[in-house]
């Protein structure tokens, strides 16, 4: 009886430490938001140059996507714990490849919103997760 009530108390123990996974959920969110939200602004001037575009236009795009974004995560916390946060992330690492290549291939201002609007899928794709106790 003694060693069912330990084995269960090893069982209920966390294996790594709270505050490991706060700073891999905080170092994860940084590279998903870092490499889209972060990286946009790098892409302005040579955008304007190819394109002839005005910094209102290629703003749009960007409003786009944070638009996009801020829409979407109820949405993506639904799903999460309708279906789970594993197709959830599935999904997100499809539209990533499917949205930057639409972005890359980008003739007109319309196609580069909607492409950016669909990479804003993504951090709430990939950092989608079920809470403990669900």
């Amino acid at each position: 009886m003694t060693d069912h009530v330990l084995w269960s108390a090893a069982l209920l123990r966390p294996a790594v430490p709270p505050w490991w996974i706060v700073a891999g959920l905080s170092l994860w969110s940084a590279v998903a938001l870092g490499t889209t939200i972060g990286s946009l602004g790098i892409f302005v001037e040579p955008i304007r140059q190819e394109f002839g575009w005005t910094g209102e236009q290629i703003g749009r795009a960007l409003t786009a996507f944070v638009l996009a974004m801020a829409l979407i995560m109820p949405a993506v916390g639904l799903l999460t714990d309708r279906i789970g946060a594993r197709l959830v992330m599935a999904g997100g690492v499809a539209v990533i490849g499917v949205s930057y290549l639409m972005a890359g291939w980008s003739q007109t201002l319309a196609m580069l919103v909607a492409a950016l609007a669909a990479l804003a899928l993504v951090p709430a794709l990939l950092l989608a997760r079920r809470p403990p106790g669900r």
